[in-house]
């Protein structure tokens, strides 16, 4: 990777992770007010809702492993949709992170008005929360794509080897970052709610 891409690569990076805090605090600010609009929290979604069910579920039945792979594969989709979005100049990506900023304050911000303490879900969340920048890298390497396509469609200038092989390093890195963080909050986080 030149030192032109790192840097591109690094504001990209930060790029995401703005345009996901955004939202995410933003949401937790303004979650109290938004109750007599119950209807309009993503927590509220059927298919985000069907997820939770799913993997409450596969931890009631003690089947960590079924738990794994579902956080994994509704995890990584998310990864792919930020990565493959790049090819659509980032459209994709754009929204993907935006939305995701919303949904992780929403469910913390329920969990809280439910009844958890803040130290709570803290200590729940905090073991696999470095799923997060798998998920942000996944944005930046999405914004990278989209910029060296319109760097190929209005300049003309081809993705050389190290390019793609820089995009299939940093996609590896993400799903073993995805893969890591399923097993810990399968395994390991969901325990501490159990335990406390």
């Amino acid at each position: 990777m030149s030192d032109k891409d790192r840097t591109v690569f690094i504001y990209h990076f930060a790029l995401v992770f703005t345009l996901w805090m955004v939202p995410f605090a933003t949401t937790l600010v303004l979650h109290p007010s938004m109750e007599r609009y119950d209807d309009l929290l993503i927590s509220n979604n059927e298919q985000i809702s069907s997820i939770i069910v799913q993997i409450k579920h596969s931890l009631d039945t003690k089947d960590s492993f079924r738990a794994f792979v579902l956080i994994f594969s509704n995890n990584i989709k998310g990864c792919a949709i930020n990565i493959f979005s790049g090819v659509l100049f980032a459209i994709g990506t754009i929204f993907n992170v935006i939305i995701n900023g919303f949904i992780t304050a929403d469910m913390l911000a329920n969990a809280h008005r439910l009844g958890m303490p803040v130290q709570k879900i803290i200590s729940t969340t905090l073991p696999h929360s470095f799923e997060l920048f798998g998920f942000w890298l996944s944005g930046a390497i999405g914004f990278y794509l989209a910029w060296r396509m319109s760097l190929f469609v209005f300049k003309g200038q081809y993705m050389d080897k190290n390019v793609l092989k820089t995009i299939l390093v940093l996609t590896s890195v993400v799903v073993f970052i995805i893969l890591l963080a399923a097993y810990v909050e399968a395994y390991i986080s969901i325990n501490e709610l159990t335990i406390g």
